[in-house]
C-alpha cells in the first residue's frame, strides 16, 4: 500500500511539470497545411497517446494508479487531436472535452486539499486551476473566432 502512495506522489509530481499546451512545432506547415510526413507523424503520435490513455485507464481502474495520471494522459491526447482537427466544430468539441477532463482533475486535487491528503498541496491545486483556466480561455477563443 505504501508503495502505491509513493508511486502516486511521484506521478503527481511529474504532472506538475507536464506541458499543458501543444508543442510549438505543431504549427510548422507548408502553405498552412502540414506536410504528408508531418501529418503522418502527428497521426502516429495521436495513436500512441490513445494507447497510453487506455493503459493508464486500466491501471487506474485496477487501483494501481491515481486519477491524476489519467487526467494528464487524456489531456495530452486532446492536445494531439486538436493539432489534427480540421474543422472549427471539431476543435470546439475537443476543447469542451479537454476542459471537462481538466475540471475533473482540478476537483480531485481540491478534494484532496480539503482533507489534507497527499497530492492535494496548494501548489498542485493552483496548477490544476491554472490549467483549467487555460482550457477555458482556449475554448472561449475558439467560440468567438470565425
Amino acid at each position: 500500500m505504501q508503495n502505491r502512495v509513493y508511486l502516486g506522489l511521484a506521478i503527481l509530481a511529474a504532472l506538475c511539470f507536464a506541458p499543458a499546451v501543444p508543442s510549438n512545432y505543431a504549427a510548422q506547415t507548408v502553405d498552412g497545411v502540414p506536410s504528408e510526413k508531418i501529418k503522418s507523424l502527428m497521426n502516429e503520435r495521436r495513436d500512441v497517446l490513445a494507447k497510453r490513455v487506455s493503459a493508464v485507464e486500466s491501471h487506474y481502474k485496477s487501483g494501481l494508479s491515481t486519477l491524476e495520471p489519467l487526467i494528464d494522459a487524456r489531456d495530452e491526447l486532446f492536445a494531439a487531436e486538436l493539432e489534427l482537427a480540421e474543422s472549427r466544430e471539431e476543435r470546439i468539441e475537443l476543447l469542451k472535452s479537454r476542459l471537462e477532463n481538466l475540471k475533473e482533475g482540478e476537483e480531485r486535487i481540491l478534494e484532496l486539499q480539503k482533507v489534507g491528503a497527499s497530492g492535494g498541496s496548494e501548489s498542485e491545486g493552483l496548477l490544476a486551476t491554472s490549467r483549467r483556466l487555460l482550457a477555458e480561455i482556449e475554448l472561449e477563443r475558439a467560440l468567438v473566432s470565425d
